[in-house]
C-alpha cells in the first residue's frame, strides 16, 4: 500500500485561504421577518377560540376565563408592555372575565335569596326616580325581583288571621295584597262602583285607586313590593276589613294578570263591569276628546280687550296644533268607529295597520288575510273602508306622510292614548277572549260579572248582591257624593249608528274622512 502523499508546504509568501464570510444584511433581514411572522401565526393560532363560538351562559363564562389565561400566559413577564395589540387583548379578556364573575355572582344572590322558596313583599326597590336608586343602595330592581316571584312558591312571612291577605315577616313589617279586583273594562263605571264600596265601613281604600301593576308596560318597571306598598292602610284596620284594586286595565292583561293573581292570591274574588259595546266606545272616545281638547296639543288664541265678554260666549276657543290639523278623523266618532272596524277585522286575521308606526304608508295584505276578511259578516264594508283609506295614503307625498305620523304620536299621547285609531273598538271586541282567560285561571264562584246599566237602573239592588259576594256585612250603603257613572246621554244617541256601515262606506268612497 503506497504510503501517503507529504503535503506541499506552503511559502511564507502565499497567502491564507479565504475563510467563511457571515450573512449578508438582506439574509439576516429575511430570517428576522421569517421568524417574527411564524412568531405571529403561532400566536394567532393559540389565542383565537377553536371551532364554533360557544353557546349558553357557562360556556361563554367558561370560554371568557380561558382565553383571559391565555392571554395572561402570552403576555409574560411584561410582555404587553411592549406589544400594543397584546395589551388591548389583554384589556378585553379582563373585563370579559369581570363581567362573567360578576353574572355568577348575581346568581349566587338570587339562587340565595330564593333558596328558601318565598317571595319577599318587604324589599326596597330600585324603581325608576326613587330614592333607593338614586342613592345607589343595596335594593332590587324590578327585573330581579320578577326573577324571585317566578322561583318562589309562597310569600314569606306567617299569614295574618284577617279577611284580607296579610303576611308578616320576622322583621314585624306586615304586606298586604288585594282582597278584591276590580277589573271592568274602562269607561264602564269602575269609579262609581269603586266609590260606592268604599262607603261600607269594612272596604279601606288603598293608596292609589289604580296602581295598574298587573299591565304589560308597568309591570316592567316596578316590583312587587312597592304594589304592595299600596294596600298597607288595610293592616292598621281590624281584621274585618278588605282592600281592593281598581284598575281597569288589568282585565284587558289576560296573559299576565290572571296568572300572577292565581299564583299569589288564589282566593281572591273579582267584580267584571261591562258595558254595552256602542256605549262604551263612544265614552272612550269622548273621554279621548276631552284629554285632547284640555292638553298642549290645543292652544288658546290671543284674547281681545273684553276678554271676560269671549270667555262667556265661548266664542274664543282653544285651536288644534298645525301637526294635528290634519287628523280630522280622530275628532270624528263616526270615522274612529269606521277605523276601529277596519282594525278589528285586521288584527282578527292577523294584520294590523300601525296608525304612528308608518305614517299612514299603504299595507301589503297576504292573500289569506284578505280572504279571511272577506269571510266575516262585514267582510265587503271592511274591504271597501280599507281600499278607500289606501287610496288616501298612497296620495300622500313623503312630506305629508311624515306629518301624518307626527300628528298621530301628537294626538295619542295628548289624549292619553285613547284616541289611539281602533283602540275603542279593539277594547269592546275583548270581552269575551278577557273572561275566557279570568275564567280558566279562577272558578266562577269567585267572578261576578256586573252589567254598567244595571248599576244604573237599579244600584241599592246590584249593590246588596255585590255585599253578599264578597261576604261583607249586610248594610245599607249611602249613594257617593259623586257619582261618576258614564251615561251617555243625548250626544251618543245623536252620532251615527254605528251599526249603519253602508253609509259610512258611502262617505269613504267619497274620500269624507271625518263623516262630516
Amino acid at each position: 500500500m503506497d504510503a501517503p502523499r507529504p503535503r506541499p508546504a506552503r511559502s511564507e509568501d502565499e497567502d491564507d485561504p479565504p475563510q467563511r464570510q457571515g450573512l449578508s444584511t438582506a439574509q439576516a433581514f429575511l430570517a428576522v421577518l421569517f421568524v417574527a411572522a411564524t412568531a405571529a401565526a403561532c400566536m394567532h393560532l393559540i389565542t383565537r377560540r377553536r371551532g364554533p363560538s360557544p353557546t349558553g351562559v357557562m360556556q361563554r363564562e367558561q370560554a371568557s376565563r380561558v382565553s383571559y389565561r391565555r392571554v395572561v400566559d402570552l403576555a409574560g413577564r411584561g410582555a404587553s408592555r411592549f406589544d400594543p395589540v397584546m395589551a388591548n387583548k389583554l384589556d378585553h379578556a379582563r373585563l370579559r372575565a369581570r363581567r362573567a364573575r360578576n353574572r355568577r355572582r348575581s346568581r349566587k344572590r338570587a339562587a340565595a335569596a330564593g333558596s328558601g322558596g318565598c317571595y319577599s313583599l318587604q324589599k326596597e326597590s330600585c324603581e325608576p326616580g326613587s330614592q333607593a336608586a338614586s342613592a345607589n343602595s343595596s335594593c332590587v330592581h324590578p327585573a330581579a325581583d320578577h326573577l324571585d316571584a317566578m322561583r318562589a312558591t309562597t310569600v314569606c312571612g306567617q299569614r295574618l288571621p284577617r279577611a284580607n291577605p296579610c303576611w308578616v315577616e320576622e322583621s314585624g313589617n306586615v304586606s298586604c295584597l288585594p282582597a278584591v279586583y276590580l277589573l271592568g273594562e274602562m269607561r264602564c263605571g269602575t269609579t262609581s262602583l269603586y266609590a260606592r264600596l268604599l262607603s261600607h265601613p269594612d272596604v279601606e281604600a288603598p293608596l292609589n285607586k289604580e296602581p295598574r301593576y298587573l299591565t304589560l308596560p308597568n309591570y316592567r318597571y316596578h316590583t312587587g313590593s312597592s304594589y304592595a306598598a299600596n294596600f298597607a292602610p288595610v293592616a292598621r284596620q281590624d281584621a274585618r276589613a278588605i282592600t281592593l284594586d281598581a284598575s281597569p286595565t288589568v282585565f284587558n292583561a289576560p296573559l299576565l294578570a290572571p296568572l300572577w293573581v292565581k299564583k299569589w292570591v288564589p282566593e281572591a274574588k273579582h267584580l267584571v263591569l261591562l258595558r254595552d259595546p256602542i256605549q262604551r266606545t263612544y265614552s272612550h272616545w269622548r273621554a279621548g276628546v276631552d284629554w285632547l281638547k284640555d292638553s298642549s296639543c290645543f292652544v288658546a288664541p290671543a284674547m281681545p280687550a273684553n276678554a271676560s265678554l269671549a270667555r262667556a260666549t265661548g266664542f274664543f276657543k282653544p285651536q288644534p296644533l298645525p301637526e294635528i290639523r290634519m287628523m280630522r278623523e280622530v275628532f270624528s266618532f263616526d270615522a274612529q268607529a269606521r277605523l276601529g272596524l277596519v282594525e278589528v277585522a285586521l288584527r282578527e286575521c292577523g294584520a294590523s295597520l300601525g296608525w304612528g308606526q308608518y305614517g299612514g304608508d299603504e299595507v301589503t295584505l297576504s292573500n289569506e288575510t284578505k280572504a279571511c276578511i272577506l269571510s266575516t259578516s262585514l267582510g265587503e264594508d271592511v274591504a271597501a273602508l280599507f281600499r278607500t283609506r289606501q287610496a288616501l295614503a298612497g296620495r300622500r307625498t313623503d312630506a305629508e306622510r311624515d306629518a301624518y305620523a307626527e300628528g298621530m304620536r301628537r294626538v295619542s299621547a295628548c289624549s292619553q292614548y285613547m284616541l289611539v285609531p281602533g283602540a275603542g273598538v279593539w277594547r269592546s271586541s275583548r270581552y269575551a277572549s278577557n273572561l275566557a282567560a279570568w275564567y280558566a285561571a279562577f272558578p266562577r264562584s269567585q267572578i261576578k260579572v256586573l252589567a254598567t246599566e244595571e248599576l244604573e237602573r237599579d244600584a241599592t239592588a246590584v249593590m246588596k248582591d255585590v255585599i253578599s259576594f264578597l261576604g261583607l256585612r249586610e248594610m245599607e250603603l249611602p249613594k257617593p257624593k259623586h257619582d261618576r257613572l258614564c251615561v251617555v246621554g243625548k250626544a251618543a244617541s245623536s252620532a251615527t249608528n254605528p251599526h249603519d256601515v253602508a253609509s259610512p262606506v258611502r262617505e269613504w268612497r267619497a274620500g269624507r274622512l271625518d263623516g262630516s
